[in-house]
């Protein structure tokens, strides 16, 4: 077949038979040479010595179809597809490449002005059809979607994720066109990765405050009190508190990561959650200091801190966060004296009154406790100042439980609002003015004790309680028996009726079903009955119950309490004089103990 002339009478050149390949590497394709497409580096580059600087990635095209089936599948993982009203699009050119005519805007032709930068800087053009003809949007090499109007202008674009980072930075009206729906539908079906849904709670935004944040409501408040579910106070009040507080949510956090660490121990991310629970306790801490300062200062109201989310903080919130702080070192289970700091700042802020000023004593009568401060964090500090009187001689022995005025709040801790946290004040004071040198206690000491010994006789639990609750009341009640006992015959553990009650008492925490509630309040009883176990058989099953607690609660002070139980046993198989004194032990050991 003959060949046409062309106007100028030269005929056409001929097309070349050369087959061109787009999948050469981009140095060859630059260089205008053959690659022979060798991986990872072609021959070509290293025989001239020139870096191969790669090849374009290889882009895998399906149907509508297919892209539906895998979204049905749940596959999150679906390559970027191109399409049109349904119909299979040719493949983008790789970043470098020429673009195809079809694939451009309708007014940024590779021919423009532009067009050098404009196609290195764009991978692919899609035109969608949902928006009609006067909007389009095209793909960058970092994966972001370019929402193009028909005049070729920007007006908005979608990051990797699917989420709109501008938002449509143009005006709609200067446009040329009319959105007709939110502009997330350009991503059809599962083009993009859609992104995780963000947390619910504001301030918790790491997957690591997340995770601690759902322990601490799912795992760890079920073990602080006696009350679970719905009734759990540890959720129903502290979680508002943490809410609108910072300092507060960080504690909470703290408190979730010391409590996780106990419970996996030799974990993949110890040391990760390690370092960040000591950052929670030292910013909590540092703010917790500077706004008990800021406590009693006329401008308090006005006052804001940079830790604080909505308002500034009121007295409730102090003294909720002192009792967290308190309970972050009965999970560590330090043997320091820090839980008493925290609990003395909460004994200062409950027994003061509005103004900050005078002090409430006793005999009282003001209702500052449950106007300022919930009912449930007045009975739960009065559950730990008063055990802590156990342990601890240095602490104010003085009981406000008259002026909590809790009659009409639903207990949940044992002891407080039935009476016998008052019985532990009363043998705690009378502890303190026995002569500890004496082998044998003053009369007076002797008539006082008789007198806390017929009304401890005459107690007893109420018939509502359940029968786990009315067990660990009883069991309350013989522990604080055998405690005032030990304060009249100090050397006197072998007495047959202690060793009778130790046993029974024993026998019995065997049968409080292990996960119960009750056992977030069985670690005071425990110590008392096991400081006066001799027999092996004894310590034994005391030992068995130290364990399921610590199972159960895995709080470090449970660890630290049975440490302190075997010096005494220790003592008393020694021979050690007054080996039932477990203040001296403690004294003597520079050690601290809080049974909670």
């Amino acid at each position: 077949m003959s060949s046409v002339p062309s106007e100028g009478g030269r005929p056409p050149a001929k097309r070349s038979n050369i087959t061109r390949v787009r999948t050469g590497c981009f140095t060859c394709r630059k260089r205008k040479k053959k690659c022979d497409e060798q991986k990872p580096a072609c021959a070509n580059c290293q025989k001239t010595g020139v870096v191969c600087e790669g090849f374009p990635p290889q882009i895998h095209w399906e149907t509508r179809a297919a892209l539906r089936k895998a979204a049905m599948a749940g596959n999150e993982n679906v390559d970027l597809m191109m399409m049109n009203a349904g119909t299979m699009q040719t493949p983008m050119t790789a970043l470098g490449f020429d673009i195809p005519m079809d694939y451009m805007p309708r007014d940024r032709l590779l021919s423009d002005a532009s067009s050098t930068s404009f196609s290195n800087e764009y991978q692919g053009f899609i035109p969608d059809p949902q928006f009609g003809n006067g909007l389009d949007y095209m793909f960058n090499p970092q994966g972001t979607a370019i929402v193009m109007s028909q005049r070729g202008q920007q007006i908005g674009g979608f990051n990797p994720n699917g989420c709109s980072d501008m938002i449509l930075s143009a005006d709609r009206q200067n446009c040329g066109f009319d959105f007709p729906h939110n502009a997330h539908a350009l991503l059809p079906g599962k083009a993009y990765i859609p992104r995780e849904l963000p947390f619910l709670i504001n301030g918790v935004e790491s997957e690591m405050h997340q995770r601690l944040f759902c322990h601490f409501t799912q795992v760890m408040s079920q073990v602080l009190t006696i009350s679970v579910g719905d009734k759990n106070p540890m959720n129903g009040v502290i979680i508002p508190l943490a809410l609108r507080d910072r300092t507060m949510m960080d504690m909470l956090l703290c408190l979730a990561s010391s409590h996780i660490l106990r419970l996996h121990r030799g974990g993949a991310d110890n040391k990760a959650l390690h370092t960040e629970k000591s950052r929670l306790h030292q910013v909590a801490e540092s703010s917790q200091l500077k706004r008990i300062h800021t406590l009693g200062r006329a401008d308090f109201q006005s006052a804001t801190t940079e830790r604080s989310l909505n308002r500034p903080p009121d007295k409730e919130v102090i003294f909720a966060t002192s009792l967290l702080l308190c309970l972050y070192e009965i999970c560590e289970g330090t043997a320091n004296n820090t839980w008493r700091t925290h609990l003395d700042t909460a004994r200062q802020i409950i027994t003061t009154d509005i103004d900050g000023l005078h002090p409430l004593t006793p005999n009282s009568h003001t209702n500052n406790l449950t106007t300022e401060i919930d009912p449930f964090l007045i009975e739960y500090f009065l559950y730990h100042d008063s055990l802590a009187a156990v342990t601890d001689t240095s602490l104010p022995l003085t009981s406000f439980q008259d002026n909590a005025n809790l009659a009409h709040h639903d207990p949940t801790m044992v002891g407080v609002q039935d009476g016998l946290s008052d019985f532990i004040f009363r043998i705690s004071k009378l502890r303190a003015q026995t002569d500890a040198k004496s082998p044998y206690p003053d009369g007076n000491i002797v008539a006082k004790a008789v007198i806390i010994w017929q009304d401890l006789k005459a107690w007893e639990p109420k018939d509502c309680l359940s029968n786990e609750r009315k067990l660990i009341a009883e069991h309350y009640k013989w522990s604080l028996y055998i405690w005032l006992f030990s304060l009249i015959y100090p050397e006197s553990k072998a007495d047959p009726k202690i060793q009778e009650a130790v046993q029974r008492i024993a026998g019995e925490m065997c049968g409080i079903k292990f996960g119960d509630s009750v056992m977030s309040c069985l670690l005071f009883p425990l110590f008392v009955i096991g400081s006066a176990a001799i027999r092996q058989e004894d310590r034994d099953i005391v030992s068995i119950q130290f364990q399921r607690l610590r199972e159960w609660s895995s709080l470090g002070n449970i660890d630290l309490t049975f440490e302190v139980l075997k010096m005494l046993w220790e003592d008393h198989d020694s021979g050690a004089p007054r080996s039932w004194d477990w203040v001296k032990k403690l004294e003597t050991r520079g050690m601290s103990l809080l049974v909670t």
